[in-house]
């Protein structure tokens, strides 16, 4: 449920930019849960998906036209899409430029490219230093702020034309919470526990 919730305060950005449904391609789409909002708003859906597993839960419990593998051997059309997102995907990417013109390929003329991801530069990262949640060096293997984002997106071919914070970050239980606050220091994980 949190997820769900998430990803419909998300799709306002979607509905900024769209005045009527189209074909949307979520890469790295987990579970399918935005695919599912967007399904829910009348778009056609697709997604790619590395992990059957999660993948696979997208198909059975959505209904969703996920292909298991990377983007690259999705097999998708050119010109196929309205708009391609990348939820707190791109940041994982061994090779994020091969992705990203692949993903340009597949947009229409007229497509968007919809990207989230963790912003260096932001005023907790530095609050943070080391101990920022999203300094996780085994699964992000890249960390972004906005100019060196919108430099990715340029070699890319894309026109970078919004970058904010705006509908950003998720819903999160409250064990969540706790058990982030572990890593900022043990006794405010103490301090909080009774949230559990």
């Amino acid at each position: 449920p949190l997820y769900l919730r998430t990803y419909r305060r998300r799709f306002e950005v979607v509905r900024r930019q769209f005045n009527k449904p189209g074909r949307v391609l979520d890469v790295g789409c987990a579970a399918g849960f935005f695919l599912a909002v967007a399904k829910e708003n009348g778009w056609t859906c697709s997604g790619v998906e590395v992990s059957p597993v999660v993948g696979g839960f997208a198909r059975d419990c959505y209904g969703l036209d996920i292909r298991q593998g990377t983007l690259l051997e999705a097999g998708f059309s050119a010109g196929q899409f309205d708009l391609v997102t990348f939820w707190d995907v791109v940041e994982h990417l061994p090779d994020p430029k091969i992705i990203l013109r692949e993903a340009r390929r597949l947009l229409a003329p007229s497509g968007i490219l919809l990207i989230e991801t963790q912003n260096v530069t932001s005023l907790f990262a530095p609050l943070m230093g080391k101990k920022w949640h999203h300094y996780k060096h085994a699964e992000h293997i890249y960390h972004f702020d906005p100019e060196t984002i919108g430099k990715l997106l340029s070699q890319c071919g894309f026109e970078l034309f919004e970058c904010r914070p705006a509908l950003s970050g998720k819903y999160v239980s409250l064990d969540f919470v706790v058990e982030r606050a572990q890593r900022v220091h043990p006794i405010l994980s103490k301090l909080l526990s009774p949230l559990r």
